[in-house]
């Protein structure tokens, strides 16, 4: 794009500086993005922030000069303010002093009096190496792959992060008693501090990547490493809960026991900025955001608490709640490194289809959990705050929840009514809650009296 004023347009908001009316020069941008999202990075920089950057965005060469051509090996057309007036090869020149211009005063103060006779080229941002300039004959993709170099460095990256180590370990028994004792205290900001110590997410990322590109020696290393932080966290939590001399299901511990569809797409969110983060050292600090965010550590405790004290149900709804995290962000990751290229399809497709059948195989018990949860949200959200007129008496439903014991379904309700019911108002009301919900049920309820 070659630019000879500032004309207020995308192109010209890109370049550093402001391009002169008066300065005997033609401003030409090179604009080369690596994919369809870079691309549109750029447009969107140059549509909403600031014009005039103090450094020029990635993907794009500025050329300050009298006296530009363009030469291609590919005929390409030539566009003059949106219309095609010829094709390479082209040259660009500057005449200087060719037009007179009568301006008022005003104007001319803001003109430099001395011009600069320096021209700039600037194209460190445009790819180099040859094998940037090969990718990007082929047709522009979505999203930016990655060069031989960034996969070098994120690889031995991962290698390190992948291997078992005493440091590893320490950090897993240490954010495994934080995050037991947390449970136990119903305490979020405990449990969230064991979320952010725990460093089982690496080896995570690691174990996708070697999935990925089936490198067995990196897959197996990373899967041993995650093989040991779970059997710490699991020995450690059910060691805790078998010392503790009390057996009470706290908050912390219930939500960790009801995982559902919901709790797989947060696996795979978190996955995918897990994968995002890894590949961007300006963002690396944030992988604890991403560990809170998909909490792999609590499950693993609860799940623990409940082998000491030897309750398989608590045990398999937790560790299905762990299983669930671990599948998506496996899945997630090696989906996102697909996309951007540190693996190809032939050899990708494999571990992908491993991930694929595993994360289908636990979708089977979620399914079941979301349906039975959105079943549940829907009686409690028909009966809460309902009113039903009893012999006279009227008779609100507060703080409605919803249980089973045995197979029955239980309401859990407080009662807010005038005077204290008889035991055939609470039998109408009963038969009134399962003609609204249309299905048997068991009533616990605690009466309000409101005078």
């Amino acid at each position: 794009v070659v630019l000879e004023y500032d004309n207020k347009t995308c192109a010209a908001k890109l370049v550093p500086d402001s391009v002169g009316i008066n300065d005997s020069k033609l401003d030409a941008l090179i604009i080369s993005p690596k994919s369809t999202d870079e691309y549109l990075q750029l447009m969107s920089n140059a549509i909403f922030n600031r014009p005039h950057p103090s450094t020029l965005p990635n993907a794009i060469a500025h050329i300050q000069t009298q006296h530009l051509t363009i030469e291609s090996k590919l005929t390409l057309p030539l566009l003059i303010d949106g219309k095609v007036l010829g094709s390479t090869p082209v040259t660009f020149r500057i005449q200087p002093h060719a037009l007179t211009m009568v301006l008022p005063e005003k104007f001319w103060n803001k003109v430099p009096e001395k011009l600069s006779d320096k021209e700039t080229i600037k194209t460190d941002k445009l790819p180099h190496s040859h094998e940037k300039m090969n990718y990007l004959q082929k047709k522009l993709p979505l999203f930016t792959h990655a060069g031989e170099k960034e996969y070098k460095t994120l690889f031995s990256t991962l290698r390190d992060e992948g291997r078992l180590s005493s440091i590893f370990m320490i950090l897993m028994l240490l954010s495994s008693i934080l995050a037991t004792v947390g449970l136990y205290l119903n305490s979020a900001s405990v449990v969230i501090g064991a979320m952010v110590l725990a460093p089982l997410m690496n080896p995570i990322v690691a174990f996708s990547m070697g999935l990925l590109r089936q490198e067995e020696s990196l897959a197996l290393k990373s899967f041993k490493t995650i093989t040991v932080g779970i059997c710490i966290t699991l020995f450690t939590s059910a060691l805790i809960a078998g010392v503790l001399p009390f057996e009470h299901m706290t908050q912390e511990m219930t939500g960790r026991i009801k995982p559902s569809l919901l709790d797989m797409i947060v696996a795979i969110v978190s996955g995918i900025a897990a994968a995002y983060v890894k590949n961007n050292s300006k963002i690396a600090n944030t992988i604890a955001g991403v560990a809170i965010a998909v909490a792999l550590v609590p499950p693993l405790a609860t799940a623990g608490i409940g082998v000491g004290w030897g309750d398989w149900g608590m045990f398999y709804q937790a560790f299905l709640l762990f299983l669930t995290n671990l599948v998506g962000i496996v899945f997630a990751v090696s989906l996102v490194f697909l996309v951007k290229g540190f693996s190809p399809m032939h050899r990708a497709k494999k571990g992908l289809i491993y991930t694929l059948l595993l994360s289908a195989v636990i979708a089977i018990p979620l399914l079941d959990s979301f349906v039975t949860m959105a079943h549940d949200a829907k009686i409690i959200s028909r009966l809460e705050h309902t009113s039903f007129e009893i012999e006279g008496q009227t008779i609100t439903l507060q703080d409605v929840s919803l249980s089973r014991d045995n197979r029955v379904e239980v309401i859990k309700c407080e009662l807010l009514l005038s005077q204290t019911p008889t035991d055939e108002q609470i039998q109408t009301l009963k038969l009134r809650i399962e003609k609204e919900i249309n299905q048997k049920i068991e009533l616990e309820a605690l009466i309000r009296i409101r005078f």
